[in-house]
């Protein structure tokens, strides 16, 4: 989960774009079905970023097989 973090913050770092890391992580337990003990609200912007590292995960899984 942290690699997947790392990578949409150093993405969104080149140019330069700041995100909010907690809402990031919430979006993403959320997205893995994962419980948080304590979630941080989150953004559209952050649910949005995260659907799309999720589907380009999927994109790239699938032309590996």
């Amino acid at each position: 989960m942290d690699t997947l973090l790392q990578s949409i913050v150093a993405s969104s770092a080149i140019e330069n774009d700041t995100l909010n890391v907690q809402s990031l992580r919430s979006s993403l337990t959320r997205r893995l079905q994962v419980t948080e003990e304590h979630p941080y609200p989150v953004s559209e912007r952050s649910e949005g970023l995260i659907a799309m590292m999720v589907e380009r995960s999927k994109i790239i899984s699938s032309l590996c097989r």
